[in-house]
């Protein structure tokens, strides 16, 4: 078991490597920055249209960032001929597979827990936010990249 999270962790590490993260990050936060400001419609309830907008863009770049990610894994083990070194070593091709899955996963949940994070954080400037239906909506879409994540890597 500590095979797979050790190469859980790596895959963990790729995904902090490369600017894809860092450009969406920045990138939500400017566009939530700017949805923040405007208004809609003169309607009272505009947080709405804030949490529509922001939890469109998390999710989308989340996935877009963990299928990515899930798909380059194994082909790019296989073409870098690494997968041989560690089948080599004491782990088994299933512990690979299942570090794989759980750190592309992990990578996604990180990515959707940061952009979710600001979110939250634009739509508390604005009004209160039901915690418990933010904390539905997280878990929920928690479980669609998670099986998004399986359908990729495979």
């Amino acid at each position: 078991m500590n095979a797979v999270f050790e190469i859980a962790k790596l895959v963990v590490k790729e995904i902090l490597r490369k600017k894809d993260f860092y450009v969406a990050f920045v990138l939500t936060g400017v566009i939530l920055f700017y949805a923040a400001q405007l208004k809609f419609y003169n309607v009272a309830n505009a947080y709405r249209y804030l949490m529509d907008i922001g939890l469109g863009l998390s999710f989308i770049f989340a996935v877009i960032l963990t299928v990515a990610l899930a798909a380059r894994q194994f082909p790019g083990e296989v073409q870098a001929r690494t997968c041989h070194v560690l089948w080599a070593k004491p782990v088994s091709r299933g512990q690979f597979v299942v570090g794989k899955f759980l750190g592309s996963f992990a990578a996604g949940m990180t990515c959707f827990t940061l952009f979710y994070g600001v979110l939250i954080l634009f739509t508390l400037s604005k009004t209160a936010v039901p915690l418990v239906t933010a904390f539905q909506a997280y878990i929920l879409f928690s479980l669609c990249l998670m099986m998004l994540t399986a359908m990729a890597g495979m």
